[in-house]
């Protein structure tokens, strides 16, 4: 396991936009827009990694089977996450990763469900039309003050 140099996030850019799962938080690392701390599993020819920000939130990308890897993996969580973190959300981009998670940290972590969206302007129209499931709310300072997880000091931060 290897800790990248800032100056090498470069190098991970074609794994992080191989996914279209990957979070934006996870480019503003690589391009030193918040900052963070990049794993991976060779140097020269990495094929699995991670990287994580202040606020707790983690990214795994490449190859979700590489067993020497994972087990690093584990043990970073072990060692210097789990009980001194407030926060461990890590994002996955594939079923391989998927499964790692729900096999090796089951007693650790509760999964939740994610989605990301692309935002095509030319597909929106005029007008709105939800079905009953859906209610459509602002998003504003009250809203963001009264949010259990995403409160106003992780958006600062995140």
């Amino acid at each position: 396991m290897h800790c990248l140099e800032p100056k090498d996030y470069y190098k991970i850019n074609n794994m992080l936009k191989a996914s279209f799962k990957t979070p934006t938080f996870a480019f503003s690392v690589v391009n030193h827009v918040i900052q963070g701390a990049v794993y991976v599993n060779d140097m020269m020819r990495s094929s699995s990694g991670f990287l994580r920000i202040r606020a707790g939130d983690y990214y795994v990308f490449g190859q979700g089977n590489d067993m020497v890897f994972n087990n690093f993996l584990y043990r970073y969580f072990v060692e210097n996450v789990y009980g001194k973190e407030k926060r461990f959300t890590v994002f996955t981009p594939s079923t391989d990763w998927e499964t790692f998670f729900d096999e090796t940290f089951k007693t650790y972590v509760k999964k939740m469900k994610r989605s990301k969206y692309r935002f095509l302007p030319s597909k929106v129209h005029s007008t709105y039309s939800l079905s009953n499931l859906y209610e459509l709310k602002d998003f504003n300072a009250d809203s963001l003050r009264e949010s259990e997880n995403f409160n106003e000091s992780y958006i600062v931060e995140y």
